[in-house]
C-alpha cells in the first residue's frame, strides 16, 4: 500500500461517496490508511489488544477524516451519483446564497459560480499540514 496508488474504485482503500467523488481526497485517504496499516503491523507483533485497538482506529479515523475533508472542501455532506455503481460526482454548496449545485468533476470546482447569485462557489485552500500529496 506504501508504494501501489490505485485510482478510485470499490474494492481497495477506503470506497465511500466521499473518496470516490473526489481524487484528491482519496488520495488524502488512502494515504492515511497505508499509515495506519503500517501501525497495525507493527502493533500485532506487540500484543493482540493493541492490535483491535489500532483496527478500531483504522476503521473509525478512515471514514471520518475522508467525511471531514469532502465537508471542508465542498461545504456539504452532499454528493450525486450519475449512471452506474461507483460513478458518484460532488455536489458544492454556495457561499452566499446557500445554494447546491452539482459538479461534473472536481476540477469544475476552481472555476464554478453560482448560476442564482454569481458568487464564487465553496473553495477553500488546504491547510499546510494536510496540503500536500
Amino acid at each position: 500500500m506504501v508504494f501501489w496508488r490505485p485510482g478510485p474504485n470499490p474494492w481497495f482503500g477506503v470506497p465511500l461517496p466521499w473518496t470516490l467523488a473526489d481524487l484528491s481526497i482519496w488520495n488524502k485517504s488512502w494515504r492515511l490508511a497505508s499509515r495506519l496499516l503500517m501501525v497495525m503491523g507493527v502493533t500485532v507483533l506487540i500484543s493482540w489488544r493493541a492490535f483491535l485497538i489500532s483496527t478500531a482506529h483504522l476503521a473509525g479515523l478512515s471514514c471520518l477524516y475522508t467525511a471531514l475533508l469532502y465537508r471542508w472542501k465542498y461545504g456539504t455532506w452532499r454528493f450525486w451519483k450519475d449512471q452506474g455503481w461507483i460513478d458518484y460526482r460532488p455536489v458544492v454548496r454556495c457561499r452566499h446564497c446557500g445554494h447546491f449545485h452539482k459538479l461534473d468533476s472536481a476540477e469544475q470546482l476552481a472555476q464554478a459560480h453560482c448560476p442564482e447569485c454569481g458568487g464564487e462557489l465553496k473553495r477553500i485552500s488546504w491547510p499546510k499540514s494536510i496540503a500536500g500529496e
